[in-house]
Parts: structure tokens; C-alpha cells; sequence
């Protein structure tokens, strides 16, 4: 009886020492926690549904932890960001650019917990209409991946890069295809049991049915080093202005910011400052079709209300400078600013400059603002100066005091 109970105890020592790693091992192994989502309102109106409430709620500027099953709402001619970070060091995974009349639901949003666990970090989102754009961080994106259902097929992303993808067409899903371009990086889409690989600069357009073909048409990037991975003055040029010499010249940086490489300029003044960096493009865009100029902007600060009261001192401006068919040299310029409201005193454009100005534009301090252009052939030619040469590109800041960022700068050409 006695040595029964002993072989017993040691047959359950046993089982115990095996079986409680066994447990830790699995729980290692598949534990997940959840990523931390911030979604801002970069302009517009946009409405949010939480499934804990069931109720469409309109957005506020700033909206932290939103729970898995989300559905955003973006109103015409809006635009909402939504980060995702690693809840316990904050380091951005993914950013999401939503345009106006875009419906999606934040279907899931997983990490794993240990580095050892087999289980992928996921996000798992549905598109059923609009545009987006995904930006993955090259920083922290590791052992992951972004899947997109669409009412098309599915798109899996598995490498940090830049994406868009777009549902366009007709009113019903029948008559409309789901765009999916990859910019940079690489993804996979998937129609039924057919899968089909994108990379740098490819497209594919998914109607649902067929396999998709692979069109290498995308658009060409003329700028180089739109991310200013590289040091000033080898593809950028620098320049500083002041009216006073013992004012600051002001700061210009590229510096690591939410997981992207962007250029800062910043500058403490009493008068009038600028600070600014130029690229020589020198490109004839006779062959192609359809020009866009896109970048990411964030305002932190400026001490002028709007643009100043001449519109001329945005805290972050652009400007392409490019020759017509005459021969004359033109210039078309963008400002954009966070603070004051446009009047009289302060206009809403730059009037004194000799460029082709627009309305400056306003948006939210301390977030991000994708802009996008119209097509810059047809702009500039219902202007009556349709461009031959883009000669160059201005990125710049003009004021007193003021503290700008921008990144992803592109001018994107296509035949």
C-alpha cells in the first residue's frame, strides 16, 4: 500500500512538472493583447459607432481606445486618421488615411504578447466603400500582417510600405471594383481560391469575379527622397531668412516622428523668418496625363493668425515652380495653417505673391493632414498656363515663431 501511494506521488510529480510548463509554454505561445487605437478628425465631420453602444455618435477631434468592431462613417469631403500603436511602448505599428464618403469597420486589432509567441501581430479591417490609404511603419511592423476585405476580394498586406486602396464605380458592388495600388512594399490579393502578388508600383483592379491582372502603370514618383531619409544638401537644399540678424535663423531637421521620417521646421522669432528646404525636378510632363502632388502636414504651433495679413506667412508652405508652352517660368503655391480665422486682415490666400495661389487650408493643430491635389495638368491648364517643365519643388515655413512638420512628399506622374 505504501509503495502504491509512492509510485502515485512521483507519477504526479511528474505529470505536474511537465504539465504546468507545458501550460506556461501555450499560454506564451497564444496569449494577445490589444492594440491602441487613436482616431483623429483631420477635417470635416465623420461619425462613430461602437458595437457597446449601437448608436452612430458623432467624432470629436481626438478619440483613444476604440474597441474591436468599430465602424467609422467620413462625410463628404473629410478626412479621418486612425493610429495604431503597441499599447505598452506607444510606437506607432500603422496609420490609416480615411477620405470623405469611406465606410470601415475596425473588424480586429491584435498583438502578440511574447516575442516567442507563434501567433502574428493582426489587424483586421472591412472596407465596404471609399478610399484609404495605409501607411506601414518600417520601425514596428514585425511578424505581421493587415488583411482588407473588400466587397471585391481581400488584401493582405505583410510588408511596411505605403498602400491605397479605393472601392469606385457604380452605387452597387455589382457595378463596382475595389483599386489596390502598392506604392511601396508588398501585397497579396485574393479572389476566391486565386491570389495574385503585388509589389513596388503595381496595381490591380478586383471586380469581384475574375482573377485581377497585374498593371505596372502606377504612377511615377519625381521627387526623390520623399521621406528625407538622406542628409540636407544632397537632394534637398536648405535656406534661412531672417529680417533682423539677431533674430533666430530657425531650425530644419529630419527627425524621426510616430515611426516616419519627416523634415521640421521650427523657429522662435520677434519678426519675419523663413526657413525651408528645394528640390531641382527639372521634368517634362508633356507625355503624361495626370500629375498629383500629395503630402502628409502636422501644425504644431504658429504665433500669426492664418497666414499673416498679407497670406504670404503659412507655417508650412509648397510651391512648384514650372515652365509653360511660351517658355514663361509660373509658380503654383499651397499654404496651410492651424490658428486665427481668414478676414479682411487676415486673407484666406497669399495676396501679394505672384503664383497661382489657392485657399490656404486649415487643419487641426497636432495632427496629421493628408493632402492630395487635383490633377495638376488640368489645374494649371484651365489656368491658361498648361505646364511643359516642373522645374522644382519648395517646401517651406514663413512668420515668427513657428513649429510645422511635413513627410511623404510626392508628385506622382502617369502616361
Amino acid at each position: 500500500m505504501v509503495w502504491r501511494l509512492v509510485l502515485a506521488f512521483v507519477a504526479l510529480d511528474l505529470f505536474l512538472c511537465g504539465f504546468i510548463p507545458w501550460l506556461g509554454w501555450q499560454y506564451v505561445q497564444n496569449s494577445e493583447k490589444v492594440q491602441a487605437i487613436t482616431v483623429q478628425l483631420s477635417s470635416g465631420s465623420a461619425t462613430v459607432t461602437r458595437p457597446e453602444l449601437g448608436i452612430a455618435e458623432s467624432m470629436p477631434a481626438s478619440l483613444d481606445g476604440l474597441s474591436e468592431g468599430s465602424q467609422l462613417v467620413v462625410s463628404p469631403d473629410s478626412q479621418v486618421v486612425v493610429v495604431y500603436k503597441n499599447p505598452e511602448d506607444g510606437q506607432i505599428l500603422e496609420t490609416l488615411q480615411l477620405y470623405g464618403n469611406t465606410l470601415l469597420t475596425l473588424t480586429s486589432h491584435r498583438l502578440r504578447r511574447f516575442e516567442w509567441s507563434r501567433l502574428p501581430n493582426q489587424t483586421l479591417l472591412t472596407l465596404e466603400q471609399g478610399r484609404m490609404r495605409l501607411l506601414v511603419s518600417n520601425e514596428t511592423f514585425h511578424n505581421g500582417q493587415i488583411q482588407v476585405q473588400t466587397p471585391h476580394g481581400l488584401v493582405e498586406i505583410t510588408q511596411p510600405g505605403a498602400y491605397s486602396i479605393e472601392i469606385i464605380g457604380g452605387s452597387s458592388v455589382r457595378n463596382a471594383n475595389t483599386d489596390v495600388i502598392v506604392s511601396q512594399g508588398q501585397a497579396t490579393v485574393v479572389v476566391g481560391e486565386q491570389r495574385l502578388l503585388l509589389q513596388d508600383r503595381q496595381r490591380a483592379l478586383l471586380d469581384g469575379t475574375n482573377l485581377p491582372t497585374l498593371d505596372t502603370n502606377v504612377a511615377r514618383n519625381l521627387v526623390l527622397d520623399n521621406n528625407f531619409l538622406n542628409p540636407l544638401g544632397n537632394t534637398w537644399q536648405a535656406f534661412q531668412k531672417r529680417d533682423l540678424a539677431s533674430d533666430p535663423e530657425g531650425l530644419i531637421e529630419s527627425i524621426s516622428l510616430e515611426g516616419f521620417t519627416a523634415l521640421h521646421f521650427q523657429r522662435i522669432g520677434t519678426r519675419w523668418g523663413e526657413v525651408g528646404v528645394t528640390q531641382p525636378l527639372n521634368r517634362d510632363v508633356r507625355d503624361y496625363t495626370r500629375v498629383v502632388l500629395s503630402l502628409a502636414a502636422l501644425i504644431k504651433d504658429q504665433s500669426l493668425p492664418v497666414c499673416g495679413i498679407r497670406g504670404s506667412e503659412c507655417p508650412l508652405m509648397v510651391k512648384i515652380v514650372y515652365i509653360d508652352a511660351s517658355g514663361k517660368e509660373n509658380e503654383w503655391l499651397q499654404g496651410f495653417y492651424s490658428q486665427g480665422t481668414p478676414s479682411n486682415t487676415y486673407p484666406n490666400r497669399c495676396v501679394t505673391c505672384a503664383s497661382l495661389t489657392n485657399e490656404h487650408i486649415r487643419v487641426n493643430a497636432g495632427f496629421w493632414r493628408y493632402y492630395d491635389t487635383d490633377n495638376l495638368i488640368q489645374v494649371l491648364t484651365r489656368n491658361g498656363s498648361a505646364p511643359v517643365t516642373l522645374k522644382s519643388i519648395t517646401l517651406y515655413a514663413q512668420g515668427h515663431t513657428f513649429d510645422s512638420y511635413v513627410s511623404q512628399v510626392n508628385i506622382l506622374a502617369q502616361e
